[in-house]
């Protein structure tokens, strides 16, 4: 019973992001465990040093298990791959995130599997039409997929270059849009852990 609800089935969702210490204890009340997750993405947050997570035990490197920085999901799939238990697993290939011309910079990682789920992921480029072609507005005609080489800047975990980069181009947005433009009309993704 979980508040008063029995439980029978535990469902851990970003399971590719779990260790076994992790997840035992959720593990221990259920009969069975559902694990979905993307070995492709995030990995577990592990703060010892690599010499530290080196398994050296015979018993567990039979298992396969050779580095403990490596979730129990990347494991377990690994390990039904290999033992071709088809059964066990299985891949969720139509997404709903992103266009797919953003989509192709990924779908290497997944054999060329991945496909938009809605008509409007494979929407033509709008190249801004009627525009000068200065500034954002020339970046932004580049296409749906844009690199920015941002200058090396020795401070951990922060560059104010591409800060200010963020902070203009989002000026820009807004300028351009209006109230069209809000919170719920842009992300800004950036690519640290802590």
């Amino acid at each position: 019973m979980m508040m008063g609800v029995p439980a029978d089935v535990l469902i851990a969702d970003e399971a590719s992001q779990l260790t076994e210490p992790q997840l035992i204890g959720l593990l221990m009340p259920f009969r069975k465990f559902i694990l979905i997750g993307d070995q492709n993405q995030l990995p577990p947050v592990i703060a010892q040093e690599a010499c530290f997570c080196e398994v050296k035990t015979p018993c567990l490197l039979e298992r396969g298990i050779s580095d403990l920085r490596t979730s129990i999901f990347e494991r377990l799939i690994l390990r039904c791959k290999i033992s071709g238990w088809s059964h066990a697993w299985g891949m969720l290939n139509t997404h709903f995130r992103m266009h797919d011309a953003i989509a192709a910079l990924i779908n290497h990682y997944y054999a060329g599997q991945l496909s938009s789920g809605k008509a409007g992921q494979k929407a033509g480029f709008d190249q801004y039409p009627g525009q000068e072609g200065t500034g954002w507005e020339r970046i932004l005609s580049l296409g749906r997929k844009i690199f920015i080489n941002s200058p090396y800047e020795a401070a951990p975990k922060k560059n104010r270059t591409e800060a200010q980069w963020v902070a203009s181009l989002l000026g820009h947005l807004k300028a351009r849009y209006g109230a069209e433009f809000s919170k719920d009309t842009v992300s800004v993704v950036t690519h640290w852990r802590t």
